[in-house]
């Protein structure tokens, strides 16, 4: 898992009691920041739920033009326990190191 997938998914796990989800604008997006491909990158993978605005959770998108920030993102039960997992892992000294290096910016 990368420093920005994990940041994400811990975001959405502190705003998980808002049901109709929240905006990348919500869990430190702005303008050109990675937030809104790694929250839709990790709804790909089905750790986060997305949403288009005027339809509901696990609807198909539409075919029709949406704005920028009409989508919403959930945390999915799949990704709290891989975030938890994740966690476990990096306080435990004893866990074998990442696939992936961890990024020092």
């Amino acid at each position: 898992m990368t420093e920005n997938q994990r940041e994400v998914l811990r975001s959405l796990y502190l705003l998980r009691d808002r049901d109709q989800g929240v905006t990348p604008m919500n869990f430190g997006g702005s303008d050109g920041s990675h937030h809104s491909a790694t929250a839709s990158r990790l709804a790909d993978k089905g750790l986060v739920d997305k949403c288009y605005a005027g339809q509901g959770w696990g609807e198909p998108r539409s075919n029709y033009f949406r704005a920028r920030g009409s989508c919403f993102y959930r945390i999915s039960e799949t990704g709290i326990r891989a975030l938890e997992t994740n966690e476990a892992q990096r306080l435990d000294p004893e866990s074998p190191p990442s696939q992936h290096s961890e990024r020092t910016t």
